[in-house]
């Protein structure tokens, strides 16, 4: 999975989903031991039914073989803000 152009916060969780469920079974279980949480809590994250906390991050793209770049910057202005 590569990104060219960046993306929303949504976006990327929606792809590190997927990314979850495709994984082979006992997956969630290691990660749950590996976040230190439930299997029934990895579930949710997977699902969308939760979303994924920053703090768990790192740990779970680790899991996927996966890595980020945060970009911030201000927001460019656009006509309907400046109302």
């Amino acid at each position: 999975m590569t990104y060219i152009d960046p993306v929303k916060w949504q976006e990327a969780q929606q792809a590190i989903r997927q990314q979850m469920l495709a994984q082979p079974r006992g997956y969630q279980a290691r990660l749950a031991e590996k976040l230190g949480r439930t299997p029934g809590f990895v579930h949710q994250l997977a699902k969308g039914l939760v979303p994924i906390p920053v703090e768990h991050l790192d740990t779970i793209l680790e899991s996927l073989g996966l890595e980020y770049d945060v970009t911030i910057r201000p927001k460019t202005s656009s006509p309907e803000s400046q109302i």
